[in-house]
This record gives structure tokens, C-alpha cells and sequence, in this order.
């Protein structure tokens, strides 16, 4: 994992060094640009000669800055890459649990962390129990064990708005139950308003019919599918 940290920061050192080299390449290809036209202009044109040599100036400050805080980047980055810091990576890579635990670490650096830590992780699911088995990038694995009873139970609709949605697919599509329940305000399970995809997988979690299922168990058909039926336009159909 060490190789992997310091893998990642030279990459990210490459990365910025780069764009500063390109800002700095673009700036002096400006400032020279600037410099040739002010230097072709006629003397005796005063006005466009001062206007032009301001802007040979501004591209000139803007090159300086440019190369100062490519300066400065490079000061930064031999301070972060030290014989110190690297002696602190590799002391926090033999502690992993507690540099996790650290709430100075936010997160997303956690995440970050453990994208570098592990190549990828299978999970088996059978009966009561979950297998994970993790593969490191160093090539070690790991396998961890869970029971069905230590796993969060995941958060469902009611059963009662199941009821209500069921009850209102009678009369409208998964679009109109999710503005009827939100009218009347009936809230998700993360106590939001419904919307379309949401009521649509309600409803094929619960195995309950669509609208145009239940229409079409009626007699029902669209103007499309009488169409086709009949072989004649949809235009007829609607007539």
C-alpha cells in the first residue's frame, strides 16, 4: 500500500506540474506575440503603439506569475515529498485501522484510501450468511463472514402505501400515482416526495400490475396496438 501512496502522489505531482508547464508555454507564446506586434507597429501611431505596448506588458506580468507560482508548486511539492513525509506514509500504512479511524480524515479520503488498499472484492450470498472475499493489490486476501442477522435490514414502502399504490395503478400510470400520492402527502421511505422510477420499483418489487396491464386485462388497448390489430392508421383509430 506504501507504493501505492506514493505512487498516487507522484502522479498527482506530474499532473499539476503539467499544467503549470502548459500555462506557463501559453503565457510566453502571448507575451512574445504581444512583443512582435507592438514592435511592428509605426512609431509615429502613438495611440495604437501605447495600446500595444500595454497589452505586451500585461502578457509580460502574466508570464512572471505564471513562472512564480510554478516556482512556488515546486518549493511545496519537495516540502511534501521529503525524507520526513515519506518516513509518515510509511508509518501510517502499518497503522491502517487507526489512520481510519482518525476523524481528522474525512470520507471521501477514506474511500480513497481503500481504492488504493484493494484490487477488487467477490461476494457470495447463501441462505443466512455472506461471504466477501478481498483481494489486496499486494496480492493477499481476505475473507470476511456475515450473518443475515448483522446486515442492516434495507428500508421498504410501508405496506400500507403498497396498498394505496396498488389501489391507484387502477386508475393511472406509475407518473400519476407518484403526483396523486405527493399531493397527498404521502412520502418515500426517505421521507421525500415519490417519483415515476421510484413507484416503478415498488411496483415490480411487489409484483403488482402496471396500469396498462390492468387496462389491457380489461378489454382495454392503446390506439397503437388497435392499429395494428385492424391494420389500418391511428388517425382511423382516433376517428
Amino acid at each position: 500500500m506504501t507504493l501505492a501512496i506514493q505512487g498516487e502522489l507522484d502522479r498527482r505531482v506530474a499532473q499539476s506540474e503539467q499544467h503549470h508547464q502548459l500555462r506557463i508555454t501559453r503565457a510566453r507564446y502571448e507575451s512574445d506575440f504581444a512583443r512582435r506586434r507592438f514592435m511592428l507597429v509605426d512609431p509615429a501611431n502613438r495611440l495604437v503603439a501605447a495600446g500595444l505596448e500595454a497589452e505586451w506588458n500585461a502578457r509580460l506580468a502574466e508570464l512572471a506569475a505564471a513562472e512564480e507560482e510554478f516556482a512556488r508548486f515546486h518549493a511545496e511539492t519537495e516540502q511534501q515529498l521529503s525524507a520526513d513525509m515519506q518516513h509518515r506514509i510509511l508509518s501510517l500504512s502499518r497503522d491502517l485501522p487507526q489512520l481510519l479511524a482518525d476523524p481528522a480524515v474525512i470520507d471521501r479520503e477514506r474511500k480513497e484510501i481503500l481504492a488504493l488498499l484493494i484490487q477488487d472484492v467477490t461476494m457470495l450470498s447463501e441462505h443466512t450468511e455472506i461471504t466477501a472475499h478481498v483481494r489486496l493489490r499486494g496480492g493477499a486476501c481476505r475473507s470476511v463472514m456475515l450473518t443475515r442477522s448483522s446486515v442492516a435490514p434495507r428500508k421498504q414502502t410501508p405496506p400500507h402505501v403498497v396498498a394505496q399504490i396498488d389501489q391507484l395503478l387502477e386508475v393511472g400510470d406509475d407518473q400519476i400515482v407518484a403526483q396523486k400520492l405527493n399531493a397527498s402527502g404521502i412520502r418515500n421511505w426517505r421521507n421525500g416526495p415519490f417519483s415515476k422510477s421510484q413507484i416503478t420499483n415498488v411496483r415490480k418489487g411487489r409484483g403488482l400490475r402496471s396500469h396498462r396491464e390492468r387496462r389491457h386485462a380489461g378489454g382495454f388497448a392503446t390506439a397503437g396496438e388497435l392499429a395494428a390489430r385492424y391494420n389500418v392508421t391511428r388517425t382511423t383509430i382516433r376517428h
